[in-house]
């Protein structure tokens, strides 16, 4: 029998709502980010922000640590398979597991956009780092 997919919420200003939807994933958006930031400092305030709401750690979302914060860039802008990626990632774990967003981010810019930039230094994308979610 095949899994049911994760209940997913892109959180807007709607606390109540969230609350009684119980979503198993939570995705906030932070609007700093992006290829002109060097850290997640504003990312991880909207994540914090998320996490810290009244309620929300009797969630699916919140009792999982399953919150995930994105620069609307990531999903939205002309790099936007990258956010594809990201999700991927974020909701189905275990079948992605081998899948590398960020390395394949830096493929994308090096052999596509031909731009000296190096996202171990440069960007903030997503919050928590992929590597720790």
């Amino acid at each position: 029998m095949e899994a049911s997919p994760p209940r997913i919420h892109c959180l807007r200003d709607d606390t109540e709502w969230v609350l009684e939807e119980n979503p198993d994933i939570i995705i906030g958006l932070a609007l700093a980010g992006g290829y002109e930031r060097d850290n997640t400092s504003i990312l991880k305030a909207r994540y914090d922000e998320i996490r810290g709401t009244a309620g929300f750690s009797d969630i699916n979302a919140g009792k999982n640590n399953k919150v995930f914060v994105t620069d609307p860039m990531t999903v939205l802008g002309p790099g936007n398979h990258i956010g594809v990626l990201c999700f991927a990632k974020w909701l189905y774990p275990e079948l992605f597991n081998d899948l590398d967003p960020e390395k394949l981010h830096q493929e994308f810019i090096d052999k596509f956009q031909h731009v000296d930039f190096d996202l171990n230094k440069h960007g903030a994308f997503v919050y928590p780092p992929l590597n720790e979610s």
